[in-house]
């Protein structure tokens, strides 16, 4: 088996962005807080005890939430004493913690000092006036100052966090924001584009026509000078939403986009293990009660099953601006998807949103990047289960 990843959701946040839809418990107790470690140490121990040894090998880490910088150094410490009590880890490990700029940044040597040697820092717009608009706290002033003390504190792999079509965003504003993430040179840049098809708080205000966004060809363009300034600074554009120095692409979200296995610890963590999917019941009082799991075996996959790992497999790898093998798909999981999906392929590419060779090599467009999920869609189809 390839070697593991790990996710560790921190559900805990000081204060709620209004854009946010993950599972999350605001201002949380220390008892609270020690309660979840509690069960989080136990959880790990468990799942270790369910995989052989042999196959008890991670190289990357990450902690998501949430907030994962709610946590102090020394229980962050913990934490990963315990990952490597529960597991082997290789000697090239990448360990992640997502933090948000208004943590006190003397934290920051003491994550890097517990085993983390990498950091994403959740800026999102360098706007003050923007971030007041979607809840966040922290101004851009300590965005930059974050930045800084994680160079000085020994990171040299740092994510800078970008959120395009924001409330009050405007083309020039995110030309500036680009910018000033150049001047900095992190090893990784994320840009997303606002979502609002969730139930969020900011979704609910721009249905009720509380709130107006950016219109949504200007949102596109603010995503093509992304790649515009971001490819002229040197960053290459490797994923959707994910630019980079080269050589410095995330590891441990290339598994989710290479289809390879990763452990899910914490109440809203997914993970991905012998081809299932599996997740927690997304409840804190649950997750306390009852923190252990049965992790997915090594059982054989139904024909549906198949196919829908397949068709994820397919959806997840054409995210990267290098495109995917179908054919390799079609191989590992012993599903005939080129030949099902062969008239919704070959119609996107007359509509100029896909690149395809006609058999297996397929990759998004220029065009396509923008509008993927129609893309996305062509990879999507409900055969009869006795034909795969």
């Amino acid at each position: 088996m390839d070697p593991l990843g790990i996710y560790i959701h921190i559900p805990f946040c000081q204060y709620l962005c209004t854009y946010c839809d993950f599972y999350k418990v605001a201002g949380a107790s220390k008892t609270r807080k020690e309660l979840f470690l509690s069960s989080l140490h136990r959880e790990i121990d468990d799942a270790a005890g369910q995989i052989p040894d042999p196959d008890r090998f991670l190289d990357t880490i990450f902690l998501g939430g949430g907030t994962p910088s709610v946590l102090t150094p020394g229980q962050i410490g913990g934490l990963m004493e315990s990952l490597s009590g529960a597991f082997r880890i290789d000697s090239s490990l990448e360990a992640t913690i997502e933090v948000n700029p208004d943590l006190p940044v003397d934290w920051l040597a003491g994550y890097r000092r517990n085993g983390l040697n990498r950091i994403s820092i959740g800026v999102q717009t360098f706007d003050n006036a923007v971030l007041s608009r979607v809840g966040r706290r922290h101004a851009a002033g300590q965005s930059i100052a974050s930045f800084h003390a994680a160079r000085e504190a020994g990171f040299t792999n740092i994510n800078l966090d970008l959120i395009a079509g924001l409330p009050g965003q405007t083309g020039e504003g995110w030309a500036d924001d680009l910018n000033e993430v150049v001047s900095l040179r992190p090893e990784h840049i994320s840009v997303y584009l606002l979502e609002t098809d969730q139930e969020t708080a900011l979704a609910l205000s721009v249905r009720r026509g509380l709130i107006r966004l950016p219109e949504e060809e200007e949102a596109a363009s603010m995503y093509t000078s992304s790649r515009e300034i971001l490819k002229k600074a040197g960053y290459a554009h490797y994923e959707i939403s994910n630019f980079c120095l080269p050589g410095m692409e995330s590891r441990h979200n290339l598994k989710y986009w290479t289809d390879r296995p990763f452990l899910g610890f914490g109440p809203g963590a997914h993970g991905y293990l012998h081809g299932t999917r599996y997740a927690p019941p997304g409840d804190l009082n649950r997750y306390l009660a009852e923190p252990f799991q049965r992790l997915p075996g090594r059982t054989d996959l139904s024909p549906l099953e198949r196919r829908q790992r397949a068709e994820e497999a397919a959806i997840m790898g054409l995210r990267l601006l290098d495109g995917l093998d179908l054919a390799e798909i079609e191989a590992r999981y012993g599903i005939n998807l080129i030949s099902e999906s062969r008239s919704a392929l070959a119609e996107a590419r007359d509509t100029d949103l896909l690149h395809w060779d006609g058999k297996g090599q397929v990759r998004l467009s220029e065009k396509g990047l923008l509008l993927s999920n129609e893309v996305f869609q062509c990879l999507i189809s409900t055969p009869d289960p006795r034909s795969a």
